[in-house]
């Protein structure tokens, strides 16, 4: 039996201490049309501060974005833009490109 996925929560191993996001997603693998603004859709954005308790698990802030539901099947990318970032210097995150299907 298939079921459907459905993403509630973003979460990464973040090292600065605030910066905006936003967050883009497209039907498809990521791959196909990755530089082609026009096909992601902007699900959410926020601001993202480290977690001091945990920084290797810093969570999007809750419904900051609109759950997403994947159908079994149906391959879907993200898009995580981190911008306006303060504090530490780069590299801000340490998990660049990395595709998940």
């Amino acid at each position: 039996e298939e079921h459907e996925v459905r993403i509630l929560n973003f979460e990464t191993y973040f090292k600065a201490p605030r910066c905006e996001f936003m967050i883009f997603t497209k039907e498809g693998p990521s791959a196909h049309g990755y530089d082609v603004p026009e096909m992601w859709d902007l699900i959410g954005s926020g601001t993202l501060e480290r977690d001091t308790d945990t920084p290797n698990d810093t969570k999007f802030p809750y419904r900051s974005f609109s759950s997403q539901v994947i159908m079994p099947g149906e391959r879907r990318a993200f898009y995580i833009a981190l911008v306006d970032c303060h504090g530490d210097p780069w590299p801000i995150a340490v998990d660049f490109g990395t595709n998940h299907s």
